[in-house]
């Protein structure tokens, strides 16, 4: 494994994961508009029930994306406590001494 992000970099991909399932989001909400085209038949019915999968699926994936965004936005918090933890613990040990 390679070391540990630092805030800024956690920053970033919490951004860009939040990012990402707004965009599955959007999409699988364009998606479920095409079921309003005017088609009738077999077909039509057969390629309305494909679609509704797809746009579950999209849905699924982007509440997936908020899940890992929200963890990893609660990683940065740890991260950036420990931090802050680290230099007041660094900082009253050095007048200590």
């Amino acid at each position: 494994m390679g070391p540990e992000l630092g805030e800024a970099r956690l920053g970033a991909l919490v951004r860009e994961v939040a990012r990402v399932g707004e965009d599955v989001r959007e999409a699988g909400e364009r998606l479920a508009g095409v079921d309003g085209i005017d088609w009738d038949g077999a077909g039509a019915a057969a390629f309305r029930s494909r679609l509704t999968e797809v746009v579950r699926a999209a849905g699924a994936l982007a509440a997936g994306c908020e899940e890992a965004a929200g963890r990893l936005a609660a990683h940065r918090g740890a991260v950036v406590a420990l931090g802050a933890a680290t230099a007041a613990g660094t900082g009253s040990s050095a007048g200590a001494a």
